[in-house]
């Protein structure tokens, strides 16, 4: 990682610590459950994604010029929708079920989490135009607020189960 990104990223950490925090809660208490390890999984992304998504930003201003947008800039959807798909046909059993009802919304909200990060990066920042700074914001916040949904899903995942274990014994 250059310089330049390296700083942005050690910037953006401390933004992440909850999401790794929450990530690994759900992934220790819960490892037998698949959709835990899915919602586990998809809180501590933001780790490996951001500094792959910044050598990508980095590699495209290097290779571009001024505010041209061209389908070159497609490549930056590689690191959230790369490994979210990656992660998709590893848990595809637990995705595709159509019983788990918490799963389109874990799904919407990376869309979203990574999607946010795409157009950031993708417009050119004009100077007093507040829309990059509230999506900087929700970019610096959507990891943790992704993490906390993950939690109550799999929260309610887990007692749903517990249920339906319970309701089958009796």
């Amino acid at each position: 990682m250059n310089t330049g990104s390296q700083s942005l990223f050690i910037e953006i950490l401390p933004w992440l610590i909850p999401s790794v925090i929450i990530g690994f809660y759900i992934l220790v208490k819960h490892r037998g459950s698949e959709f835990a390890k899915f919602a586990g999984l998809l809180s501590l992304k933001p780790i490996i994604a951001t500094p792959l998504f910044f050598q990508i930003v980095k590699w495209y201003q290097d290779h571009t010029t001024g505010c041209d947008l061209n389908p070159l800039y497609l490549i930056t959807l590689v690191p959230g929708l790369g490994i979210t798909l990656l992660l998709v046909f590893y848990f595809r059993e637990v995705v595709w079920d159509s019983r788990n009802k918490a799963m389109p919304v874990l799904l919407i909200l990376d869309i979203v989490r990574w999607g946010n990060s795409v157009l950031l990066f993708s417009s050119c920042l004009e100077l007093g135009d507040i829309t990059p700074v509230l999506q900087a914001y929700l970019g610096l916040g959507m990891p943790t607020i992704f993490a906390l949904v993950a939690f109550g899903l799999n929260r309610i995942h887990q007692l749903n189960q517990a249920n339906t274990h319970f309701d089958s014994i009796s």
